[in-house]
């Protein structure tokens, strides 16, 4: 399958509007952790099954919030359980878990 190539101004188009809404997410319910990764978890999987129902309806603008409701998601749970050390992750190495 031959796919297209993403262009860089959509890449930063993206990225702006995940940033977007984690300001938006922030100033409308704080910046309090998620309690831990059973909530992040919980988090994800109901914007997950949102994403699915925005793919059955055939909604390519709801599947888009979806998909930034997921980044956001994925991106807060990741600040909130950030350890210490995080090099075996950002470089690469390191187990799979």
């Amino acid at each position: 399958m031959i796919r297209d190539k993403i262009r860089e101004e959509e890449l930063d188009r993206a990225t702006a509007d995940v940033a977007k809404w984690i300001a938006k997410r922030l100033q409308e319910k704080g910046w309090g952790a998620f309690a831990g990764p059973h909530e992040t978890y919980g988090i994800v999987a109901e914007e997950f099954k949102e994403l699915l129902d925005a793919l059955q309806a055939n909604n390519p603008l709801a599947f888009r919030k979806e998909l930034i409701d997921i980044a956001v998601a994925c991106i807060l749970g990741m600040a909130s359980e950030l350890p210490e050390d995080t090099s075996a992750i950002t470089d690469g190495g390191g187990e799979k878990s």
